[in-house]
């Protein structure tokens, strides 16, 4: 039986869902010395977290790797998705991508997609690149 439906049609609806399931989160995540880790986490198989705040009500999916950022409130990472000196929230981060030293906040990230600088709020597609950062714009 359906107990809940919850509409995907936009960006802002499927951020919804995103926070909905995230919120029955049972937490299963590491502690460590260079990290902190914030419940409920979910941290997958491989996954590796170094010098960075993650939590509370954050998927991190097998084989991830965050260095340097803090990622959450409500943040889902998909499998082998990268974050390096960042800041997420609110956010989805399919397959694969990499999020490196931005500012990310009600963004949904597509599958290879790259980001590197910035503030933004983004909809990012599958394989799409994107480079913010002030000395990106001079080469």
């Amino acid at each position: 039986p359906v107990e809940v439906w919850e509409d995907c049609g936009t960006a802002d609806a499927v951020l919804h869902t995103n926070r909905y399931l995230l919120e029955r989160l049972v937490s299963d995540g590491p502690e460590g010395v260079d990290k902190v880790v914030i419940p409920p986490v979910h941290i997958g198989p491989g996954a590796v977290i170094e010098r960075s705040v993650v939590g509370p009500y954050v998927y991190v999916g097998e084989g991830c790797h965050i260095a340097e950022s803090r990622v959450g409130p409500y943040v889902s990472l998909a499998a082998g998705s990268r974050v390096v000196r960042s800041i997420l929230e609110d956010s989805i981060v399919n397959e694969e991508a990499c999020i490196e030293e931005a500012m990310l906040t009600r963004s949904l990230i597509g599958s290879r997609a790259r980001v590197r600088g910035g503030f933004e709020r983004l909809n990012v597609g599958d394989s799409s690149e994107i480079d913010a950062r002030p000395d990106a714009r001079t080469r």
